[in-house]
């Protein structure tokens, strides 16, 4: 094992599921298990990870019982069935104390560390580039690269896209003379960011002039009505109902009157002249009697 100072790592590559499947931890008790844990920090610490070290040396048997806080007695107690049950391994060349598997893992960290210097895997460097690769490109790139921007985030795919409605092209849209104003032209484009919002946009410019013709006539309804349409996200254009309008007492048809049953109404001015005539003869007479007496 090298004896060259490791640089310090901020973690430490700890799993769970390795430390509940390994047998001779799971036979381990809880203060041995604390124990143990306790040692492989100090491991991952140590200046060749995954082996207690210290300055250079397997570290201490007295050293090692301070800095966990244990009596010299009870760690070789420790010492001994960590090592009976597998959990710790003592390295044959000086007795230091490692951890098998943090050792592999640091081999392979190792050597990924040096295959990546070199460019890759290092079993992959000594071969030939054989295969040629024939594909061609069939996917349209609709966005420039530019010099700020990198070209993994600069490239815009049309892949699955949803395509938008249509929007009609040719010919400017002919409006009817009544119309043709800024107050019909503006609802009017209103109406077509709703119905391009709804995604039913027109197809073509012959289908907006003959729904324009339906409405020639009624500029002021024309508006009105898309203003009430859009408020309702409604799909066509509808009048808004005409609540203003009083309507009139219902009056029955006049009675026709038959031919036959026609008759000829009283002379009243005739009747009322008689009366006042009869009424004065009798006056006259009154007045006349009592000049008598």
């Amino acid at each position: 094992m090298s004896s060259k100072r490791q640089k310090k790592l901020p973690a430490i590559q700890f799993y769970p599921g390795d430390w509940k499947k390994d047998p001779g931890i799971q036979a381990l008790d809880f203060f041995h298990k604390g124990v143990w844990f306790e040692m492989i920090l100090m491991m991952h610490e140590s200046e060749e990870r995954g082996v207690l070290m210290l300055n250079g040396k397997p570290y201490p048997n007295e050293a090692l019982a301070r800095a966990l806080g244990l009596d010299n007695q009870i760690l070789t107690t420790t010492l001994t069935t960590l090592t009976t049950y597998g959990v710790a391994k003592v390295r044959k060349e000086d007795g230091a104390i490692y951890s098998r598997k943090m050792v592999r893992d640091e081999e392979i960290r190792q050597i990924r560390i040096k295959a990546g210097s070199k460019g890759g895997n290092p079993n992959l460097l000594n071969q030939k580039a054989t295969t040629t690769v024939n594909q061609k490109t069939t996917t349209r790139v609709n966005q420039k690269s530019t010099p700020s921007s990198s070209s993994s985030s600069s490239i815009s795919l049309n892949i699955n896209k949803k395509k938008n409605p249509p929007t009609p092209k040719g010919e400017p849209l002919n409006f009817p003379p009544k119309l043709d104003n800024e107050a019909c032209k503006t609802a009017w484009r209103d109406w077509l960011e709703h119905k391009k919002a709804l995604g039913k946009g027109y197809k073509s410019i012959k289908s907006q002039e003959i729904l324009l013709r339906q409405w020639a006539d009624r500029p002021t309804e024309f508006i009105k009505s898309i203003i009430h349409s859009i408020g309702q996200n409604y799909q066509g254009i509808f009048p808004p109902p005409n609540s203003n309008q009083i309507k009139a007492p219902y009056q029955p048809p006049p009675t026709r009157v038959q031919p036959n049953e026609w008759k000829e109404p009283p002379l009243e001015k005739e009747a009322s002249y008689e009366a006042k005539r009869a009424f004065k003869e009798q006056v006259a007479a009154l007045v006349a009697s009592k000049k008598m007496i």
